[in-house]
């Protein structure tokens, strides 16, 4: 992962309150270890933080770390970044999303881009999906990738 843009440690000064759970100003994270770090203890707060970023690449840098976490309610994470994410952004926060997913659970980013339109953005995702799924686990996604209804080119792709 990139680290994060140094105005992140501006734009984390904002979102203190959703850390903080008091009025006084509390430390904030300021680094992306720390930010993965309160994810660990408090998921919520920090779905609510990510989702508050302005910055584009900084809230998917987030955005992709969280998919990680252990700790990450799918759900939750799906439906804070449809509702609250602008819809002119929602594809590029969905990606971030399912890329981050494609590393600890290919089945789940799967899922998620099925539900994207654009067939050419689709393939392209699912493709990456379960390039990164081979490498981690090759029988089972191979076995996936054999009866999917992937184009025969990108099967073939895949496979050899």
């Amino acid at each position: 992962m990139k680290p994060l843009p140094i105005v992140l440690s501006g734009l984390i000064g904002i979102a203190a309150g959703f850390f903080a759970g008091r009025s006084s100003a509390p430390s904030v994270p300021s680094s992306p270890a720390a930010v993965e770090a309160r994810a660990d203890s408090d998921f919520p707060a920090t779905l609510k933080y990510a989702i508050a970023v302005e910055d584009t690449g900084t809230r998917g840098q987030i955005l992709q770390s969280l998919s990680h976490n252990p700790n990450a309610n799918r759900k939750e994470l799906l439906s804070a970044v449809m509702e609250h994410v602008p819809p002119a952004e929602r594809k590029n926060a969905g990606r971030a999303v399912a890329n981050g997913w494609s590393q600890t659970s290919p089945e789940a980013a799967l899922t998620w881009v099925k539900g994207i339109s654009d067939e050419k953005d689709r393939l392209h995702q699912t493709e990456n999906i379960a390039r990164d799924w081979i490498r981690q686990d090759p029988t089972t996604a191979r076995g996936w990738i054999s009866t999917s209804n992937l184009p025969e080119d990108i099967r073939k792709r895949l496979l050899k």
